[in-house]
């Protein structure tokens, strides 16, 4: 799950759960730093190309550093932003185990861009998934009327 919060995975082998972690910190603001960078620069991620290079990030308000040292650089805004999401998409892709398949989850399942620059089968799940599912136990588990 990629959202504008943090990014937290759950992994199953063999119909058994065989990892899970949950990351506020260097998946801080992930979703939240794209989504603004698309409004701050005017983009369209929907008609960006997955960029051949990429930056080495770590975390996405500090990888926004990488930004405005290619655009004074010379990198046009579209393609340094470009290469951003696409870092950011290797580490969530990396933080989770580097998987063959990916169900994605989250804000960023409406990113084409993002997903697009996945290395691996990407489902996406829809971006209120968690929160759907959340009401649906509340209401069967606990008599929560939602």
């Amino acid at each position: 799950d990629c959202g504008s919060r943090d990014i937290k995975y759950v992994s199953y082998r063999h119909g058994k759960l065989a990892d899970m972690n949950w990351n506020s910190e260097c998946g801080a603001s992930m979703g939240f730093t794209i989504e603004l960078l698309e409004k701050y620069y005017n983009l369209d991620y929907g008609k960006l190309a997955v960029p051949d290079r990429t930056f080495s990030i770590t975390c996405g308000v500090l990888g926004m550093s990488h930004i405005f040292d290619a655009v004074t650089s010379g990198i046009t805004e579209a393609e340094a932003v470009a290469r951003f999401v696409k870092g950011i998409a290797l580490n969530a892709y990396r933080f989770s185990g580097s998987p063959e398949t990916l169900y994605l989850s989250g804000g960023l399942c409406d990113n084409p861009l993002f997903v697009g620059s996945l290395p691996c089968n990407v489902i996406p799940l829809g971006r209120y998934v968690l929160i759907k599912g959340l009401g649906k136990t509340a209401r069967e588990h606990l008599s929560i009327a939602l």
